[in-house]
């Protein structure tokens, strides 16, 4: 059997020890500015093959560090080339293997970087929103990374992340503190019989999982 087909069926995330040291930091950090979270439908990972395309809305800097802290699985990250070019974070987000992502177009490079990470094993995480929510809610998507799951074949794991936006807001620079909560919807799958989706197939799901991400945001509102 070869190793792609056996990093498939795995129930572990691949890691190495930059992830090691970056899960301990960022813990660091949340402790250090008292941030906490919490995880709901952890269940939704049991049994689901690794690696997987994790996406997530995004309405805080705090999300990627909350996720790397707190999130049951080791996550690899799309991120934007301003961020990453922070002195430091940058040198560290290399090392972890996360990919840079330029502005504006179709980044060839980044594309190639989240397939490698995928077909070796490695979850990859990424906002489709491509920027913070200035209000906290879900806003537009871009692209949910389906064509990459499935040219990979792997599944997609939605997550809903609330809280982080009270924590530090666009505009905020220091974080307020408080209790994150990260919802790990169940898995998206993208293989089909024919091997890779179709467009039209790729766009139904982008939709569906856009369309499923803002229920759940209504659902949990009613219930705050």
């Amino acid at each position: 059997m070869s190793e792609e087909i056996d990093h498939k069926r795995s129930i572990k995330s691949n890691y190495n020890i930059h992830h090691v040291l970056a899960r301990i930091a960022n813990k660091l950090i949340c402790a250090f500015t008292m941030t906490d979270c919490e995880i709901i439908g952890e269940e939704n990972l049991q049994n689901l093959p690794r690696p997987y395309v994790l996406v997530a809305n995004h309405c805080s800097n705090w999300d990627p560090l909350v996720l790397s802290a707190y999130f049951p699985d080791v996550l690899n990250f799309m991120i934007k080339k301003d961020l990453h070019d922070i002195r430091n974070f940058g040198a560290m987000s290399t090392l972890s293997g996360n990919i840079v992502v330029s502005k504006g177009g179709i980044d060839l490079e980044a594309i190639k970087g989240a397939t490698f990470l995928l077909k070796n094993g490695y979850n990859l995480a990424l906002f489709p929103e491509g920027t913070r929510s200035k209000t906290g809610r879900i806003e537009g998507f871009k692209d949910v990374g389906v064509g990459i799951a499935s040219k990979c074949k792997v599944p997609i794991v939605p997550v809903y992340i609330k809280k982080t936006y009270d924590i530090l807001k666009k505009g905020d620079r220091l974080p307020k503190g408080g209790v994150a909560q990260i919802h790990i919807l169940p898995a998206v799958m993208t293989t089909c019989e024919s091997g890779q989706l179709e467009c039209s197939e790729i766009n139904d799901i982008n939709q569906m999982i856009y369309q499923s991400l803002k229920t759940y945001e209504k659902e949990i509102s009613f219930k705050s």
